[in-house]
């Protein structure tokens, strides 16, 4: 990565992350050992191998062929090479990715990463759940829905463009009409402001 950017071939203030599965466990460790990365991606992956040990399809193989020795035979081990207790020093603005089917790492990787950035508020983070995943999505919304995502994550922290809409409340639901008519002038239970006795409408004003 150094001898790319000193080519000129990557700009310093725009190196990403993204990673699925092993690559999201990689990805995530590499968040707690430099600030550098300016936006990550991280999909069906953990950070923290008491519960991989304990719930994942392969756990027990998976972690005793990497540490040699099961939580049980020394946790402080398990506790020393998980990233999940550092992450306080994650500054990365994190997307995470999971489906809720998925056996081969299970849903609660994604929510203890996300809570725990989210608690910590050093970041920015975004968890986006897919009912009935599995480990690789199949469902072609499923995938269209990530990349979407993905590209959108990356358009924000990367190039600091996009759309900073909240999703969370539409511009057209009821939800934020009910909203905007409590904004509305009104005299009693009529809408409008009355003038010499007469009640007249608001009017919006027009651009120039």
């Amino acid at each position: 990565m150094r001898a790319l950017i000193e080519k000129g071939l990557v700009a310093d203030n725009r190196v990403g992350l993204q990673g699925w599965s092993n690559g999201a466990i990689l990805t995530m460790a590499l968040l707690t050992r430099s600030p550098r990365w300016k936006a990550a991606s991280a999909g069906a992956g953990g950070s923290e191998w008491v519960a991989d040990w304990g719930m994942c399809e392969f756990g027990h193989a998976f972690d005793r062929y990497y540490f040699g020795k099961s939580p049980l035979e020394d946790p402080q081990l398990y506790r020393d090479m998980a990233p999940f207790y550092q992450f306080d020093k994650i500054r990365t603005p994190t997307l995470l990715f999971q489906g809720d089917a998925d056996r081969v790492v299970p849903a609660h990787h994604g929510w203890m990463q996300f809570r725990a950035l989210q608690q910590l508020g050093k970041t920015d983070v975004r968890y986006v759940m897919f009912p009935g995943a599995k480990h690789s999505f199949e469902e072609l919304a499923h995938q269209r829905r990530k990349l979407e995502e993905e590209l959108a994550w990356f358009d924000r922290h990367l190039f600091e463009c996009g759309n900073d809409d909240n999703e969370a409340l539409k511009s057209e639901s009821p939800l934020a009409r009910a909203l905007k008519l409590q904004k509305t002038q009104r005299q009693g239970t009529r809408y409008g402001v009355v003038d010499k006795g007469t009640l007249i409408p608001e009017r919006s004003r027009t651009a120039r």
